[in-house]
């Protein structure tokens, strides 16, 4: 996180978790303060030939919630690439996400809509809190953006990949934006460019283009 320059307070603000690369150190340390019902319902254990290990090993762990607050899943980013393991996994599989946060706060009831995690929590950290993580772009549907709507949302800012997939995927959102009614323009980023890198500056600059 620190890498990312993410702060310790959007971490804490998202309850953001770790777990080394250990096959059972987180176990271990939670074995000591949680009865073990309470562990096997966490969805962060495997068990396997009667021993638990860490199933989020050498993973940063972000709780997924839907817009009651309930968290209703979890997803484990690795913290180093390894082309034997997936970059992320995802508890329970197969899980249909929400966006995240599924209760942003809107500025002049707009909404800012990034692909990534580490996208929303970069804008997020650095002043843009009505960014919301779409978890891939094909995951975006008419029922997730009728729920910002429901909520108050009356404009999209679309910020995808500026290769030309990215843009295909910002194109089939505005679709749907028509069709709820709501505003929408993509902001077109370079190749190359990814929100999640986005400076402190850069987003100030960036705030003050949409917002005033």
């Amino acid at each position: 996180l620190k890498s990312r320059n993410i702060s310790g307070i959007t971490a804490k603000r998202f309850q953001l978790g770790f777990s080394d690369d250990s096959w059972d150190s987180l176990y271990s340390a939670f074995e000591k303060r949680f009865e073990q019902k309470v562990m096997a319902s966490s969805g962060l254990f495997l068990e396997k030939n009667k021993k638990n290990y860490d199933r989020f090993r050498n993973r940063v762990i972000f709780p997924i919630r839907d817009i009651t607050g309930k968290t209703v899943g979890l997803i484990g980013r690795l913290l180093k690439d390894d082309p034997t393991r997936p970059k992320y996994h995802l508890y329970p599989p197969g899980l249909k996400l929400p966006l995240c946060p599924a209760k942003p706060k809107m500025i002049q009831n707009r909404v800012i809509l990034v692909e990534g995690i580490f996208d929303a929590l970069n804008l997020w950290d650095k002043g843009l809190k009505n960014t919301v993580c779409c978890f891939g772009t094909q995951s975006v549907d008419w029922v997730k953006l009728s729920i910002l709507k429901m909520q108050g949302a009356t404009g999209m800012d679309i910020m995808f990949d500026g290769d030309e997939a990215g843009q295909t995927a910002a194109s089939r959102v505005e679709g749907i934006c028509d069709e709820l009614g709501l505003a929408h323009q993509t902001i077109k980023l370079k190749q190359g460019n990814d929100p999640g890198n986005f400076t402190a500056e850069g987003v100030t600059r960036l705030k003050r283009r949409l917002y005033g």
